[in-house]
Formats: C-alpha cells, sequence, structure tokens
C-alpha cells in the first residue's frame, strides 16, 4: 500500500539518490551538474472516475543560477529548458504513471524502477549535455531541443550572459523583425475579413504575441541602456 506521496517512498529517494538526485520537497528531486541545477518534478492529478487512484507525471527541467538571476534583473519572463520524462526515449510520448492507494509493493516498484531506468538511461545523458551554457546555446541555434517551438526569449540572455552582447541585439532585432512582418500580414487579413462579413469582431483577441516580444526587447534593451559597460 502507498500511504504518501510517491517522492517521500524510501526505494525510489534511495535510487534517485544513487543518480545524484536529492529530494527538495514533495515535488522535486535536484541534482548540481557542471553549471546549472537539474531537477525532476512531480505533478500529478486524479481522473477516468476512479477513486483512491493518482496519475503521476515527471518533467525534468535544466536551471542554471546565473541565467535566471540575470532574468531577474532584466525583469522579463522566459522559456523553460525542461520536458516530460516520456519525451526523453527513443520513441516520445506523453508518459504517466497510475498507482492506487492501495498498490501492491511490486506495483510501486516497478513504477519505481521504471522511472529510475528512463532517468538514467535517457534523461541524465541530455541533462548533463546542455548543463553547459555553451552547449546549451549551441544546441538551441541547431533546433537540437525540438521539445520547445522557440527559445525567443531565453537565447538573448543567454548570449548576454556568455559574453555576447552584440549578438543578443542582433538576434532580437531580427526576430522582432520577423513577428512584425508576420503581426502586419495578420491585420491585413483580419482587416480583409472584417470587411467581408461586417463586423469589427473579428481579430480582436488576435495573437499578441508580437506585442509581448516588442516589450520584452523594451525592457532588455532598457537594461543594457542602464548596465551599458555589461560585457
Amino acid at each position: 500500500m502507498i500511504k504518501n506521496y510517491i517522492t517521500y517512498n524510501y526505494q525510489l529517494n534511495k535510487k534517485l539518490k544513487g543518480l545524484g538526485f536529492k529530494r527538495k520537497n514533495k515535488n522535486s528531486f535536484i541534482r548540481k551538474h557542471e553549471e546549472a541545477i537539474q531537477s525532476l518534478c512531480w505533478g500529478h492529478y486524479t481522473s477516468y472516475g476512479e477513486p483512491h487512484v493518482k496519475y503521476y507525471s515527471i518533467t525534468a527541467y535544466i536551471d542554471f543560477p546565473v541565467v535566471d538571476k540575470k532574468v531577474k534583473d532584466i525583469g522579463v519572463i522566459v522559456e523553460s529548458i525542461g520536458q516530460g520524462l516520456g519525451y526523453f526515449m527513443p520513441v516520445p510520448g506523453y508518459k504517466e504513471w497510475r498507482l492506487a492507494d492501495d498498490a501492491t509493493e511490486t506495483e510501486v516498484e516497478t513504477v519505481i524502477n521504471e522511472i529510475v531506468t528512463i532517468t538514467e538511461l535517457y534523461v541524465i545523458p541530455f541533462l548533463n549535455k546542455y548543463s553547459l551554457l555553451k552547449n546549451l546555446i549551441i544546441g538551441i541555434e541547431n533546433n537540437e531541443l525540438k521539445f520547445c517551438m522557440n527559445f525567443k526569449c531565453l537565447l538573448p540572455i543567454l548570449y548576454l550572459v556568455n559574453g555576447q552582447r552584440d549578438k543578443a541585439c542582433l538576434y532580437m532585432e531580427e526576430t522582432l523583425n520577423k513577428m512584425k512582418a508576420i503581426h502586419a500580414v495578420r491585420i491585413n487579413e483580419n482587416k480583409k475579413l472584417q470587411e467581408l462579413y461586417g463586423t469589427d469582431n473579428i481579430g480582436m483577441n488576435m495573437n499578441k504575441t508580437f506585442e509581448n516580444y516588442k516589450m520584452y526587447v523594451e525592457k532588455f534593451n532598457g537594461y543594457l541602456h542602464d548596465n551599458i559597460s555589461e560585457d
């Protein structure tokens, strides 16, 4: 029987400790590697009309303290570097683990062993590779981190932290110009639809991606102006 949240399980803690992870709180395990902090974060939900059953999902993240500080200093929000455990596997896809409150020790052990095996074979090699800032930058530039559609907010900060201020500015300028062109096309399309259907309601909830990124760039440039000597 599983009496507590799975992250309190002794065998799970012992096996993850063997991989270098230490439980931080109810929902996460962390370990330090190279320049980054790697974490495994647990979430759960109850569904399918099953009482006393939890479906656990796990997401692996990489965080760089120096990057987090820069994000806070600039006052922006950036993309997270992480994905669900199932997406690290050779055949990627969403994965969850079902455990009933009255699960047997064997059922619990089976779930724990699968989680630990996936972590050891697939997750850790990925996390280790991108726990160096330079590797992460190259990975994003080469579209190796395909689980996220883009890192248009994170990448300029990585460049800045890596001493590539000019590259950060050039990237933001090029990205903003591309988004501006797409934004203009959408506005024109919405105007045509409004004229065609005789209503002003079409396009009222138009994607705010361009405006949001424009504000991001303004904050970033404001920070650079106030910290002109920063490499």
